[in-house]
């Protein structure tokens, strides 16, 4: 069982949120708070984010996400919302 069903509570990504990602993408904006706490939880879940980073021991997790969004392969983004979206 995953973190964020053991709260009860879904990670689901808005249209908006797949738009400020697309943005944060182009570098034409930075990653919000709003996105970040929305997106912590899908990578802390998927394995994918290093649990020193997660615990912000040995990097930043804003940066990791943020970094991650811009290098993240077309196709890995897909399924990510493809996963995530909300319906």
């Amino acid at each position: 069982m995953k973190l964020n069903e053991v709260a009860g509570m879904a990670t689901r990504l808005t249209d908006e949120d797949v738009a400020q990602i697309m943005a944060v993408r182009a570098d034409r904006a930075d990653l919000t708070d709003e996105l970040y706490e929305k997106l912590f939880p899908i990578f802390m879940d998927s394995g994918d984010m290093p649990y020193g980073t997660m615990k912000a021991r040995t990097g930043d997790p804003y940066n990791w996400i943020s970094d991650r969004l811009i290098r993240m392969p077309k196709f890995e983004l897909e399924q990510l919302l493809k996963k995530h979206r909300a319906r």
